[in-house]
């Protein structure tokens, strides 16, 4: 019981800017990979603190300002980390659908492969940004990892079934999402590196 309670505090100071002022004595690998498990946990709290700012805030303002707090809230609360995992799932999308096949006859994804040049390019800029505000130099090495994925991703699925389709797109960027919490858990276990994210708000 004491570990897995060590797991989830582990889980919840990683990903959310929660004090955790307990001593959690020896942290081993495993601690942290398989706190994983406690995700969805961190989750339902983040969700939870965000809905109780909304409801306090719409007793006494109009509820678009419930709205705009609870993201404040949630901004607070996150450190901005929970923001650059849709960031990088979705900067990762426009390399896997740029000149892509779309196997079907019909379909929401018949649009796969209408994608300009210029739209992907402005995405690799937006998206290189994005991680180098959050990581400083070492965003360089993350969206290089995150690109990296979603060709091999795309070279893989389109083997597979001929090209990519929304389903497709859609699994690209949760992959991508997953990729990137992997990445820097280990950049910041291994390296040192501390994401300056972290200290927004």
């Amino acid at each position: 019981m004491k570990t897995q309670i060590k797991r989830f505090l582990l889980t919840l100071g990683f990903m959310t800017r929660i004090p955790v002022n307990v001593d959690l004595g020896e942290v081993k690998d495993e601690d942290m990979h398989k706190g994983f498990l406690y995700y969805p946990v961190v989750g339902l709290i983040l969700g939870l603190c965000d809905m109780a700012v909304f409801l306090l805030v719409s007793l006494i303002l109009p509820e678009v300002f419930g709205i705009l707090f609870a993201m404040l809230a949630n901004l607070c609360l996150t450190g901005l980390m929970i923001l650059l995992m849709p960031i990088a799932g979705k900067m990762v999308q426009g390399a896997i659908v740029y000149k892509a096949i779309y196997p079907r006859e019909k379909g929401i994804g018949i649009y796969v492969g209408t994608v300009s040049l210029g739209t992907v390019i402005g995405t690799v800029i937006l998206g290189l940004i994005a991680m180098v505000l959050a990581f400083s130099y070492w965003g360089i090495l993350i969206f290089a990892i995150l690109f990296g994925f979603a060709y091999l991703f795309r070279v893989y699925i389109t083997g597979k079934i001929g090209g990519i389709t929304g389903d497709v797109m859609g699994a690209g960027s949760e992959l991508a999402e997953v990729l990137l919490l992997l990445v820097v858990i280990t950049l910041t276990k291994y390296t040192g590196m501390v994401p300056l994210s972290l200290f927004v708000f």
